[in-house]
């Protein structure tokens, strides 16, 4: 089964922007980890090997936030959300970096 990227990544963005204390998606390429709007393909990124998918996933978090839990329901939603579709075929896993805290 071929995956769609560009499906995937929407998916990802739609399951988890409504998350009470997620300030954004971020920019994994860079540095500065600006918080990004629309195009959210550089906030998440893919490995694939024959066996597994590895994504990882750059947010920003708000204050006051507990970030065990929050990183937690992002990887739930998101994880409810691949089974629901059946977009991925194989098994997975699902990597957040938290790059930075807004204050």
């Amino acid at each position: 089964m071929k995956i769609d990227f560009d499906k995937v990544n929407e998916l990802i963005k739609n399951s988890i922007t409504t998350i009470p204390g997620l300030a954004g998606l971020t920019d994994l390429n860079t540095k500065e980890y600006k918080i990004l709007k629309n195009d959210v393909s550089s906030a998440i990124n893919c490995e694939e090997n024959e066996w597994e998918l590895s994504f990882k996933i750059g947010v920003a978090l708000s204050e006051w936030c507990i970030i065990k839990e929050l990183v937690q329901e992002i990887q739930i939603r998101i994880y409810y959300e691949f089974e629901k579709h059946k977009i991925i075929d194989r098994p997975f896993k699902i990597n957040v970096y938290v790059t930075d805290l807004i204050i």
